[in-house]
């Protein structure tokens, strides 16, 4: 599962960066998408605003599902398994 989530400061509570990684990864692997779309975290990264040390929120949001993930799902799709209401719209089976 791939999740997006803020880099914060510990001190001021300011969000530096929002960064995108696999979850339960270690945290210097994420990739930033907010300021810099596609840039890499400075390798000891501090706060943009008091230079204190900063944490990965735990508040953090799904953003897309890993190959096997989406492959188990749509292969359970197709031997005709119930399809649960998290599933996006798109791998839903359509009307005939």
């Amino acid at each position: 599962m791939i999740i997006q989530t803020d880099v914060k400061c510990l001190y001021c509570g300011h969000v530096s960066w929002r960064v995108e990684m696999e979850h339960g990864a270690a945290w210097r692997t994420a990739e930033m998408v907010w300021p810099e779309p596609g840039g890499t975290l400075p390798a000891r990264p501090r706060c943009t605003r008091c230079d204190g040390p900063v944490y990965l929120d735990g508040d953090y949001q799904q953003v897309r599902l890993r190959q096997s993930e989406r492959r188990a799902r749509l292969q359970s799709l197709k031997a005709g398994a119930h399809v649960p209401s998290s599933v996006p719209s798109e791998l839903e089976p359509q009307a005939a």
